[in-house]
């Protein structure tokens, strides 16, 4: 007895003080046996808000086809790793959980131990990342569209020069007897300046 005493103490404590929020339930109707402290911080609840309650009643899972395809998986593999859900905290906090759970005998009863680390602040840097990525792809396209447009006005320039050079040419070479050539000249001078500008 005091063996069993010292090894419900032990197993206690290392429950206890596992930095990562674990939960015992029932099964299969999910009652909740157990929680740990970090699970109780995490959640904001206390033991007597939760034992004995199932997590829907008390709204947990955010999602609940997550909380239906989570038990499902673990009545089939008897394991299940990695699984992503949104869990909600007592205060209404959305919080994104990489959850894992387990189905194993105790004492004669068979129970999910599931464990949830907060993942939260991993997948807003990595959203965060996406955008700052966006912005630098769309910068990187105006910088690449800048750079053509600059291109193509330094090449248009260039070939503007010589449509004004040869019409100012042609228009002061051209006979006092030819005034209508000459205004027609004075227009395309117009029209290349004005070009020139844009």
């Amino acid at each position: 007895e005091v063996a069993v005493r010292e090894q419900e103490a032990l197993f206690r404590g290392v429950f206890d003080a596992s930095p990562i929020p674990i939960l015992l339930s029932s099964t299969p109707d999910g009652r909740l046996l157990e929680a740990n402290g970090a699970a109780l911080a995490s959640f904001g609840y206390t033991r007597d808000e939760i034992i004995g309650r199932t997590t829907a009643e008390f709204s947990l899972w955010v999602r609940p086809e997550q909380r239906d395809e989570f038990f499902r998986r673990i009545a089939e593999a008897k394991t299940v790793n990695g699984f992503e859900a949104v869990m909600r905290t007592k205060a209404g906090a959305e919080r994104i959980m990489l959850c894992t759970g387990t189905l194993l005998r105790i004492a004669e009863r068979t129970c999910v131990l599931a464990s949830a680390l907060d993942i939260t602040a991993l997948r807003q840097a990595e959203a965060e990342q996406a955008r700052v990525n966006e912005r630098l792809y769309t910068n990187q396209k105006f910088e690449a569209l800048g750079t053509m447009a600059g291109g193509v006005a330094h090449d248009f320039n260039n070939i503007l020069t010589g449509i004004l050079n040869y019409t100012s040419l042609a228009q002061s070479d051209c006979p006092p007897s030819h005034p209508q050539i000459k205004e027609f000249l004075g227009e395309v001078l117009k029209c290349g300046h004005r070009a020139s500008e844009l």
